[in-house]
């Protein structure tokens, strides 16, 4: 059985928001709406779903809450997956859905340290063009990641 750990939350977020152009900061702090006039952070959904992909005995209230989902998360884990899941006229019921980017958050995932201090096998490519924000974002998720370690060795 494997184990969730902080780093691979953070590495599901920062993936899925490197492919929707979304903030992560956004997307933790259970921000409705995107920027640009985007009604939702597709990030999160995409996070929220690869977690539950790696970790299938996830429980999809804690998967919803761990990205940050607004309000009930049992609720908003129901309408993404209806959203996701759903068919019609042979596409998913969400256009803006890519399955190769799904695998690519995926993939980031499984690549993510499994326990504190451990180095990760292959880091997802980083995206030449960040915002100043995103990048302060990356920084803060990386200090964090250190300062768990430090805590561990003591």
């Amino acid at each position: 059985m494997l184990v969730l750990t902080a780093d691979q939350v953070a590495w599901a977020i920062v993936a899925a928001c490197r492919e929707t152009k979304d903030d992560p900061i956004d997307c933790i702090s259970g921000v409705v709406k995107g920027g640009l006039g985007k009604h939702t952070l597709r990030g999160r959904h995409y996070a929220m779903h690869a977690l539950l992909e790696v970790f299938p005995d996830l429980p999809r209230a804690v998967a919803a809450r761990l990205v940050g989902a607004p309000g009930n998360p049992m609720a908003y884990y129901y309408n993404s997956f209806h959203n996701v899941s759903k068919i019609q006229n042979g596409r998913r019921y969400a256009r803006w859905w890519d399955e190769d980017a799904f695998q690519r958050v995926v993939s980031a995932v499984r690549a993510a340290p499994a326990h504190v201090g451990e180095k990760a096998e292959q880091a997802p490519a980083p995206r030449p063009f960040i915002s100043e924000r995103q990048a302060a974002a990356y920084r803060m998720l990386e200090a964090a990641a250190a300062n768990t370690a430090k805590l561990q060795e003591l």
